[in-house]
């Protein structure tokens, strides 16, 4: 009995060691195998990245393009500004003792102000009565004339008392002048003699 015990027991061994040994290989070749995933996980980090800069370089070329052709506008806008400047300040100093302008070119030279200095404030003296433009009595009668105007800009949003402030103006009209004279009054005149007296 004791040497089937030992047989069995040298059997088990075996088995156990070729299970283990079996073990051992497959643990091998996971080992690779995990091994070569990692590589191609590594593979495909370092592409999905460089696929990803590739695709922002990309969108960022397309927005900012517009961008680049604007400032060379602007730029180039700026640049003839600044050439026109450059020209419109060379000929503010010229005048006809320095250039080829005539004289007649030259404007008005500033008159120089031979006054004396006074002793008192500028503006109105103290005790000196001021002069303006002053709100009519008969605005309304002038109105109806058509010699005035008169507008009104309610601000009071419809409450029941309120202050007016007066803002006069003045505005110039053409008038165009009409002569009549007699066809015999024509040919006795000149006709610039005419327009002269007018």
């Amino acid at each position: 009995m004791g040497t089937d015990y030992n047989r069995q027991l040298n059997k088990e061994y075996e088995r156990a060691t070729l299970r283990v040994e079996e073990l051992e290989r497959e643990n091998r070749e996971l080992k690779a195998e995990n091994s070569q995933f990692r590589r191609r996980v590594a593979e495909l980090e370092n592409t999905l990245e460089e696929r990803i800069a590739r695709a922002v370089d990309i969108a960022v070329a397309k927005a900012v393009a517009p961008l680049n052709i604007r400032i060379a506008e602007l730029e180039a806008i700026a640049e003839a500004k600044d050439k026109e400047i450059l020209r419109l300040k060379s000929q503010l100093g010229k005048n006809s003792g320095n250039s080829s302008r005539p004289p007649s070119r030259d404007g008005l030279k500033p008159v120089p102000d031979s006054r004396e200095p006074s002793a008192g404030s500028r503006g109105g003296q103290k005790g000196h009565k001021g002069h303006g433009i002053k709100l009519p009595g008969d605005l309304d009668e002038l109105v109806k004339q058509g010699l005035a105007r008169k507008r009104l800009a309610d601000h009071t949003d419809g409450a029941e008392r309120y202050k007016s402030v007066w803002v006069i103006d003045v505005e110039v009209v053409t008038v165009y002048n009409e002569m009549t004279h007699s066809v015999s009054a024509l040919q006795m005149y000149d006709i610039r003699d005419i327009l002269d007296e007018g």
